[in-house]
């Protein structure tokens, strides 16, 4: 077969049918990539595994998934790093995403990366999620829901998914909850911030250094 018309092979492991469907999604979009049944992967093959945070029972959790061809894994992760580098690439880690910032481009650029032999994970992982970290500051207003600026830390995320350009549709897929629930999210932020719009809350947001 011409070597120009190879696909990557992409196997996707998420516990949320959600997740699940927009990474399949997500690499239908590449006609470079090809996605195929995480329990008949082929040498070569990447996994892209969806998880909440990265410690060291994950990265023993990756080695029960169908691996016996393969030790290559991109994971797109949620909350935050707690393993040492050296020992999440002992155990196959190839490359790491956080979930905010997985997009199409990005998830395939880490793909062919990793598919090229490369790796796709910093320096410090632990970096991706220090501003997450910042978030958790409380405020001195006494409510314990509340952080940096009186934003509860599902505000900050919404606000964070807009800034990248979401949708709300879009927002409301990532955020594993309804349309309803984001324009909810929203309009509270634009009451909190008295703001006109979704676009001016970001603005402040990123003028507050919250996002």
């Amino acid at each position: 077969m011409d070597s120009s018309m190879r696909k990557v092979r992409v196997a996707i492991h998420a516990d949320d049918p959600i997740d699940r469907a927009g990474l399949s999604g997500y690499v239908r979009q590449d006609h470079r990539l090809l996605e195929v049944d995480y329990a008949g992967v082929e040498k070569n093959d990447i996994f892209v595994v969806s998880v909440k945070s990265v410690d060291t029972f994950t990265v023993e959790t990756l080695r029960s998934l169908p691996n016996e061809y393969t030790a290559k894994f991109l994971l797109i992760v949620k909350n935050g790093w707690n393993v040492d580098t050296s020992t999440a690439i002992a155990g196959g880690v190839r490359g790491a995403l956080r979930y905010a910032n997985c997009f199409p481009d990005t998830l395939s650029r880490a793909l062919l990366t990793i598919d090229a032999g490369g790796e796709v994970i910093p320096e410090s992982p632990k970096d991706m999620f220090a501003e997450k970290a910042q978030w958790n500051r409380r405020s001195t207003d006494g409510d314990e829901s509340r952080t940096t600026c009186g934003l509860t830390i599902q505000e900050i995320d919404v606000l964070q998914l807009a800034a990248y350009g979401l949708n709300y549709s879009e927002i409301a897929a990532k955020m594993s909850c309804s349309l309803s629930a984001v324009e909810r999210i929203l309009s509270g932020i634009m009451d909190h911030l008295n703001v006109r719009n979704d676009a001016h809350a970001v603005a402040c947001a990123m003028r507050a250094g919250v996002i």
